[in-house]
């Protein structure tokens, strides 16, 4: 039984296709997971840090460390600059 060359090129081209859905979709979870593990570690670094300056600074300072790193964990999230040097490769 040999095969066309027609029939191995589109036997390859599925293989090919096929991986590449595979890939994609790993990327996107790895994306999603990593959105949601800097989520959490800025929220959580947020009521560390808040707690940590409550005992020995004035009423603002934890408060405005919370909002401080909040935004800056957002903007991290928004501008997606946590994955760009290694997509730089």
């Amino acid at each position: 039984m040999t095969e066309s060359l027609d029939e191995r090129t589109r036997s390859l081209l599925v293989g090919a296709h096929r991986s590449v859905r595979y890939h994609d979709h790993r990327r996107r979870f790895c994306e999603i997971w990593s959105a949601v593990t800097v989520a959490v570690a800025t929220i959580g670094a947020s009521a560390g840090v808040a707690s940590f300056l409550a005992e020995a600074s004035p009423d603002w300072v934890p408060a405005a460390t919370s909002v401080l790193i909040a935004v800056a964990g957002a903007i991290d999230l928004s501008v997606g600059t946590h994955g760009a040097l290694t997509d730089a490769g």
